[in-house]
């Protein structure tokens, strides 16, 4: 007997940024998982009429990216602790701060770092609770049959379980927009 399985799509989860194979991810589709901090905060901010989020790789990066705008609001943190002449990075300080009408040029120790690590992918997406559904459905919409990788951020080369968590439920979302998998048994 065989049994034939035709899946829509490929996923594969990271469980920290540290996994991502930046010669690998030629073709692929990443969602980065931040849950807790960066990718909650991207999300929220443009579900706030921040006009865009432009993720950055550090400190630096951001103070040079702050010089191709005029209106922008510069956002970050390095282990915790609020970059010095940086808007605190958190969503409810963001929208206390004025994003709206706004660019974010956002800095932070992890979920951003991941974000810019992921730039080789073919597309790279911002994942949250937030907007699991909605982006799952995109994916399953405009990515038919791609592989997607589902990059956890993790912390200082660590696992994080509200990353993972987050890795599970856009899994279920994203299985739950598809349409039924084929299965075709054949028996001798």
């Amino acid at each position: 007997m065989s049994v034939k399985i035709d899946l829509n799509h490929k996923i594969h989860v990271l469980m920290k940024k540290e996994e991502l194979d930046t010669v690998r991810l030629s073709g692929k589709i990443v969602v980065v998982l931040d849950i807790l901090f960066a990718t909650s905060s991207m999300v929220t901010a443009l579900a706030h009429g921040a006009t865009e989020v432009i993720p950055v790789l550090d400190e630096a990066a951001a103070r040079a990216e702050r010089e191709r705008f005029r209106d922008c609001v510069v956002a970050g943190e390095l282990n915790a602790d609020t970059i010095p002449g940086f808007a605190h990075p958190a969503p409810l300080a963001l929208l206390k701060h004025g994003i709206e009408g706004k660019t974010l040029i956002y800095s932070t120790t992890n979920g951003t770092v991941a974000m810019t690590q992921a730039a080789a992918a073919a597309r790279v997406y911002c994942g949250a609770l937030l907007n699991a559904r909605r982006l799952a459905e995109h994916i399953v919409a405009r990515h038919p049959r791609e592989t997607v990788l589902l990059a956890c951020s993790g912390s200082a080369d660590n696992f994080n379980f509200e990353d993972f968590y987050g890795a599970g439920y856009f899994v279920e979302r994203t299985h739950a927009r598809q349409t039924p998998c084929s299965i075709a048994a054949s028996g001798a």
